[in-house]
């Protein structure tokens, strides 16, 4: 399974060939419940939500629940890298949810997850 970073829904709704591409490669992908979130929160009209929620329904992502162990997952990794790397909470949440799940996580934001220790991480870039 691959749990793609919010960055690359953005991308993809940018126009992002890059990015419909690597979704449509995927077998399984997957999204956190956190970027689900991210992406409604996102919305700047009735029309852009409406649109949001059938992206995440067309592509039939498996949406990863935010659980009891990802929550704390999520809290070490913000104690662990929070002062040394500046880990904010969404992203935190989000390699939680890859770690848990034993998921790659795609990302076109490599450096706000490299330091996390056994995370799997698929680089995605809008440059060829």
């Amino acid at each position: 399974m691959t749990l793609f970073d919010t960055d690359i829904l953005i991308y993809f709704q940018k126009g992002y060939k890059q990015a419909a591409k690597i979704i449509a490669s995927t077998n399984k992908p997957a999204l956190s419940q956190f970027s689900v979130l991210e992406l409604l929160q996102g919305s700047q009209n009735a029309e852009q939500l409406r649109l949001n929620k059938r992206l995440i329904s067309d592509i039939n992502f498996t949406i990863m629940p935010l659980t009891q162990k990802v929550g704390d997952r999520a809290s070490v990794l913000i104690e662990d890298f929070k002062l040394s790397h500046n880990l904010l909470a969404g992203d935190a949440i989000i390699a939680a949810t890859a770690l848990e799940s034993g998921s790659e996580l795609c990302t076109g934001n490599f450096k706000h997850f490299k330091f996390i220790p056994n995370i799997k991480i698929k680089k995605f870039t809008t440059k060829k």
